[in-house]
């Protein structure tokens, strides 16, 4: 194979200059719109119309600005007394209300052993 010489390799370098700053090759930024998979229309559900109207939910499903979320901030104390087979056990619960309603109730459930082996459910749980 013979060397290129240097006016080859100018040819060379000008060619791929311009043939990498050339209009085809800019890549452009276009929004993404997703094909529908879909061939029917779906209907969308009122709760969900609602939420966006709220401002708790986006169109595409996100929080909004008027999200929320509960928690709950606690602290356990126990004793086990293993001669007796008991547990002895106080339990201090501070609920944080952040949403826009007042909260009539608040349902809580002490499931005990919920997951261990052999325990009797009314339905099926992962046993850990």
């Amino acid at each position: 194979m013979k060397p290129l010489n240097k006016i080859s390799l100018i040819f060379i370098g000008i060619t791929l200059f311009f043939a990498c700053s050339s209009p085809e090759q800019v890549v452009k930024e276009v929004p993404f719109t997703p094909e529908r998979p879909f061939v029917n229309t779906i209907e969308i559900p009122d709760d969900y119309l609602r939420a966006i109207s709220r401002g708790t939910r986006t169109n595409d499903g996100s929080p909004g600005a008027s999200y929320w979320q509960q928690f709950a901030e606690y602290d356990i104390s126990a004793r086990l007394y293993p001669e007796e087979k008991k547990i002895r056990a106080t339990a201090n619960i501070v609920y944080h209300n952040n949403s826009p309603d007042t909260l009539f109730s608040l349902h809580l459930d002490l499931l005990q052993n919920h997951h261990a082996h052999g325990v009797q459910r009314n339905l099926n749980a992962e046993v850990t």
